[in-house]
Parts: structure tokens; C-alpha cells; sequence
């Protein structure tokens, strides 16, 4: 977290500090970090909440990497029956490849009803 916000030579500081992304004064002492969010649960990383806004405890939690996949900004989310969900999220549903529900959404005429992306496998 530190390294990407601040260090210019740091893998992937362009998609954090380069864009602006920084980390709260007061998480610059990993004793008051700890104090914020606690130790990290088994499994779990930090992931920003509004992946635009900064590392601060109202912003932050702990989460698993397929929380974190699907809260990015590369993420397409649709509406079907009112539910907000990435195309991952309904090819994990439908049980069809995160490919397969991507080639399904481009083929989307506009207007058409997204339940449309539900059909079962094999349809």
C-alpha cells in the first residue's frame, strides 16, 4: 500500500500514486494502521472501497481476493431484476466462463431485457 502510493519505481504506482491514490497521514504509523483495521483476517487483504478514493479507515476494509476482483474499475456491471452485478458475478451464477457472459453482453441488442443473460449453459 505505501510502496504503490509513494514510490514512483514501485510496480503498478502508475494505477495508484500516479493517479493521485494516497495513503492517510495517520497510517504512516503501522501502529495506528493496526489500530484501525485490526489484524487481517485469513484470506484477506486491504481493499479500498471507491477504488478513486484514498487509503483511510472510512474507505478500507478487509477483503477476500474475489471481493477485491470484483471492485475495480475494469469491472462491467449490469442490472437484471433490479440486482447490481458484475458479468463475473452472473457467470459464476449461470455457470458459464467470465468469456462466455462477456461475448453473451456484447450481443445484447439495445433495449434488450439483460435476463437475457441468464440462460442456462448450453443455450
Amino acid at each position: 500500500m505505501l510502496l504503490r502510493c509513494n514510490n514512483p519505481k514501485s510496480t503498478g504506482y502508475q494505477h495508484y500514486g500516479g493517479r493521485g491514490i494516497r495513503v492517510c497521514d495517520r497510517w504512516m504509523d503501522f501502529q495506528t494502521f493496526l489500530a484501525d483495521m485490526g489484524e487481517p483476517p485469513q484470506g484477506m487483504s486491504i481493499d479500498r472501497i471507491n477504488n478513486d478514493g484514498n487509503y483511510e479507515p472510512s474507505n478500507c476494509r478487509w477483503a477476500t481476493r474475489q471481493e477485491q476482483n470484483s471492485n475495480t474499475s475494469r469491472n462491467v456491471y449490469v442490472t437484471v431484476d433490479g440486482r447490481r452485478a458484475t458479468l463475473a458475478d452472473l457467470a459464476r451464477l449461470v455457470g458459464i466462463s467470465r468469456q462466455r457472459m462477456h461475448q453473451r453482453f456484447k450481443a445484447l441488442k439495445r433495449g434488450e431485457d439483460t435476463k437475457a443473460l441468464l440462460r442456462p449453459r448450453g443455450t
